[in-house]
């Protein structure tokens, strides 16, 4: 367990973090059109393959379960962040304006 710990913190050290961009409701519309295209569709069905298959990787494995169930919901946690960042209808929400019964929050 140590040696993980010692490994994901010297990698830790080559990856910057930076804040993430502003996402609007344009980006997200973009990012449904490209899902809807061919290619889009293609990445999807690719996506959602690989998915399946790290699960039953992570299943069958023995020696390794610990990392192959992590990398299988690390997997599968990047592929719906990749899906919720196309959900249209929170942006469109976001922007229609705030609810009257939230405006005593604003400074």
């Amino acid at each position: 367990m140590r040696h993980w710990i010692r490994a994901v913190l010297a990698a830790a050290k080559h990856l910057p973090f930076t804040a993430p961009p502003k996402w609007e409701a344009e980006d997200a519309r973009a990012l449904t059109k490209f899902l809807e295209s061919p290619t889009g569709k293609k990445l999807k069905q690719y996506l959602t393959n690989a998915s399946v298959m790290a699960d039953a990787s992570a299943v069958l494995s023995t020696n390794t379960l610990q990392h192959s169930c992590g990398y299988a919901t690390g997997f599968k946690g990047a592929v719906a962040a990749i899906q919720s960042l196309a959900l249209l209808k929170f942006y469109e929400e976001e922007e229609a304006g705030s609810d009257s019964s939230l405006e005593h929050l604003n400074p």
